[in-house]
C-alpha cells in the first residue's frame, strides 16, 4: 500500500520557492520609491527606459524605451527605440551615475543609431542629448572606461571595427577625438 505524504511535504520547495519569492518583491517594493527600486542603480536602469532624450534637437520622450510618433510631413509613423540594454557607468563631469543606450530612429526620409547616456541627478532620471553612431551598425561592446564613454561597433555589418569615445562636456554628451 503507498502511503501518501501530507501536503505540505510533497509540495514543501514550490512553497517555500513562492513565499521567498513574495517576500523579495515585498521587500524590494518597501525598500524602493514605490517603483522595484530599492537602490539608486537600480532606478537608473529601470528608468532609462522612460527618460526623455534628445534626437535631432526634437525631445523623445520613452516609454518602456519605445516611442511611436507621427512623422513631420504627414507620412508613416517615426519610431524610436532603445535596442541595447542600458550599461551602467561612471562618465567624468556627468551630473550623477549614468546608464548609456543606443537608440534606433526610423522615419519614413532615414534611419539611424544613436548613442544618449541617461542620468540619475537629485534622484531623478533624465536623459541626454543623443549622438549619431551611424546609418546602420552592430553595436559590440558599449562600457566605460577612464570617466568615458566607449562604443565599440561594424557600419554597416563590415568587418571593420571601430570606436567612438564620449565624454560629458558643457551639460552634454559630446563625442571625442
Amino acid at each position: 500500500m503507498q502511503q501518501v505524504k501530507p501536503f505540505f511535504q510533497r509540495f514543501k520547495v514550490p512553497i517555500v520557492l513562492a513565499l521567498s519569492l513574495l517576500a523579495g518583491l515585498f521587500i524590494g517594493l518597501s525598500a524602493g520609491d514605490g517603483d522595484g527600486c530599492a537602490t539608486d542603480e537600480c532606478k537608473l536602469l529601470c528608468h532609462a527606459l522612460g527618460a526623455t532624450y534628445t534626437v535631432d534637437g526634437q525631445p523623445i520622450a520613452l516609454k518602456g524605451g519605445r516611442q511611436l510618433q507621427p512623422s513631420p510631413s504627414g507620412q508613416p509613423v517615426v519610431t524610436t527605440q532603445i535596442v541595447r540594454l542600458p550599461v551602467r557607468g561612471t562618465l567624468e563631469g556627468a551630473p550623477g551615475l549614468v546608464s548609456a543606450i543606443v537608440l534606433d530612429r526610423q522615419t519614413p526620409e532615414q534611419s539611424g543609431l544613436y548613442v544618449a547616456v541617461a542620468y540619475l541627478k537629485d534622484g531623478d532620471v533624465s536623459g541626454s542629448n543623443a549622438l549619431p553612431l551611424a546609418d546602420q551598425a552592430a553595436i559590440d561592446d558599449i562600457s566605460f572606461q577612464d570617466g568615458m564613454l566607449w562604443v565599440t561597433y561594424r557600419p554597416d555589418a563590415s568587418q571593420q571595427q571601430l570606436l567612438r569615445q564620449y565624454a560629458w562636456k558643457d551639460g552634454g554628451l559630446q563625442q571625442v577625438g
